[in-house]
C-alpha cells in the first residue's frame, strides 16, 4: 500500500496502454483545484494550448500552482507516489521467461 502525495490532482483520460488523452473544461477544473488548495495539477500534453489560453484569462488565480503536462502514466507516477519506487521504466522491462520445460518423455510421446 502506498500513500498518494497530498495536494496533487490530475485530469485526462487514461487508455488501457497508459496514454493520457486530452479533455475539455480545463478552466473550471483548474479553478476548482485552486479553490481546494491543490498545488500540483497534472494535465494532458494535448491540452497545452488550452492552458496557455487560460493563463491569459486567469493568470492571477494560477499563482502558486504547479501545472505539469504528461503524456503517459509513467510520467504521472513520480508526482503521485514516492519517486524511488519507479526507477525502472515499466514499458521497457522484459517479461520473464517461463521456467516450465518439457521433459524428454513428454516430447517423445507426442512424436508417436
Amino acid at each position: 500500500k502506498q500513500i498518494v502525495k497530498p495536494k496533487v490532482a490530475m485530469t485526462g483520460e487514461i487508455t488501457l496502454r497508459g496514454r493520457i488523452l486530452g479533455v475539455g473544461g480545463l478552466k473550471e477544473k483548474i479553478l476548482a483545484a485552486k479553490q481546494h488548495a491543490i498545488t500540483t495539477v497534472l494535465i494532458p500534453q494535448e491540452n497545452k494550448d488550452d492552458i496557455e489560453e487560460i493563463r491569459k484569462e486567469i493568470n492571477k488565480d494560477l499563482e502558486g500552482m504547479n501545472i505539469v503536462f504528461v503524456n503517459h502514466m509513467d510520467d504521472v507516477l513520480p508526482y503521485v507516489f514516492d519517486i524511488t519506487l519507479f526507477k525502472k521504466d515499466v514499458r521497457t522491462q522484459k517479461k520473464p521467461r517461463s521456467s516450465r520445460r518439457r521433459s524428454k518423455s513428454s516430447s517423445a510421446s507426442r512424436k508417436k
